[in-house]
């Protein structure tokens, strides 16, 4: 029903199929990302980590439109998978403390990956080239940025905040090897 009130209302103002199409998409894409979100600061607000959750999503998010990664075939099952990791992330910080050497060494290896990897173009999500080279630009120095707050605040004995940091390079970077993978297999396939 909204769809088609949409729809005779964009047709109405004189715009085109197409455009009432992308209009449509970009408002469902921000239904999805408005639902995911409110789900998660749900999940932040009953587990009592309401504030790891704000920041986990205001560095992960940014980290994600521009590196990318993974794509499911459908907007559903992305959000779905999405929102599913978002609450595993959401249980980490309440239920692990982090720390030591290794935190370090796996914020290294996902800096470095996202560097190498990001950005993404699949057959699901192209981009122009110009928007390649501009978010491979943007990916790397938000990688860098993200890996250096996290070093300063290791050292200064900030563990907490130093999980937030750690998880949204984490989780990015296990988008971003899953798709890369789920890209080379595609190409193998097709040869």
């Amino acid at each position: 029903m909204l769809r088609k009130w949409l729809y005779k209302m964009l047709k109405e103002d004189g715009m085109s199929d197409d455009e009432v199409e992308i209009i449509e998409y970009g408002l469902y894409c921000f239904l999805l990302l408005a639902v995911g979100v409110i789900a998660a600061l749900a999940v932040g607000l009953i587990e009592g980590c309401m504030i790891y959750m704000v920041l986990f999503l205001s560095l992960f998010i940014p980290l994600r439109v521009y590196a990318g990664g993974a794509h499911m075939n459908s907007l559903w099952k992305c959000g779905i998978c999405s929102l599913a990791i978002i609450i595993v992330v959401g249980l980490a910080f309440k239920y692990d403390v982090g720390g030591g050497y290794m935190d370090i060494c796996l914020g290294l290896l996902c800096c470095g990956t996202i560097c190498i990897l990001a950005p993404q173009d699949t057959e699901i999500k192209r981009l122009y080239p110009s928007e390649k080279k501009r978010n491979a630009i943007i990916s790397r120095i938000l990688a860098v940025i993200y890996l250096l707050i996290f070093m300063l605040l290791y050292n200064i004995g900030k563990l907490q905040a130093c999980k937030i940091i750690l998880a949204s390079l984490v989780v990015e970077t296990i988008s971003l090897t899953s798709g890369y993978i789920s890209n080379v297999l595609r190409r193998k396939i097709k040869n």
